[in-house]
């Protein structure tokens, strides 16, 4: 997002400054769940809202411009190495084990279990992990590290060389 070699510096630095609005967004809703009263802060502290507001008004006093961030999920697409829906799709999935969502059930191994009382309108099965789903996924993992930290490799390797993006 913020390194990425294909994209111009002007266009990384409205992202950097997306990603920080965001970041604030985050803190100033974590502030007013706890609600840390105003007075908690001495200066230069400030509160998560008036660096959010400092900072969008500075933003649009340089003309950097705005934007919406994508979501972790899309930005994992971008590295999968997939399709954006289906890289999307599958960082839903991984993440549905750390949610508890219950669709995560469609990975798992399930085998009907034989000499049980049966159950009106349902089966007894036997839920277990899915190796296979669990070999592809880690695999889809690491790939996707590794192009990341790949792109990261070659910006630190275009700065240390005093090269860099000519846009």
């Amino acid at each position: 997002m913020l390194i990425d070699p294909r994209q111009t510096s002007a266009e990384r630095v409205r992202r950097a400054v997306a990603l920080l609005l965001e970041d604030y967004g985050h803190r100033r809703d974590f502030e007013r769940d706890f609600d840390i009263p105003l007075d908690a802060y001495k200066p230069p502290a400030k509160t998560a809202s008036v660096r959010h507001a400092e900072l969008a008004q500075e933003r649009d006093a340089s003309g950097i411009g705005r934007m919406k961030m994508p979501s972790m999920t899309y930005r994992f697409g971008g590295y999968a190495g997939l399709e954006p829906g289906h890289g999307r799709a599958m960082y839903g999935l991984l993440s549905a084990y750390a949610h508890g969502s219950q669709w995560k059930g469609l990975t798992a191994k399930l085998e009907s279990v034989a000499d049980v009382a049966e159950v009106t309108g349902g089966r007894i099965v036997k839920v277990s992990a899915n190796d296979d789903m669990s070999a592809l996924m880690t695999d889809l993992g690491m790939k996707t590290a590794a192009a990341a930290l790949a792109e990261l490799e070659a910006y630190r390797d275009e700065k240390q060389s005093g090269g860099g993006p000519s846009r």
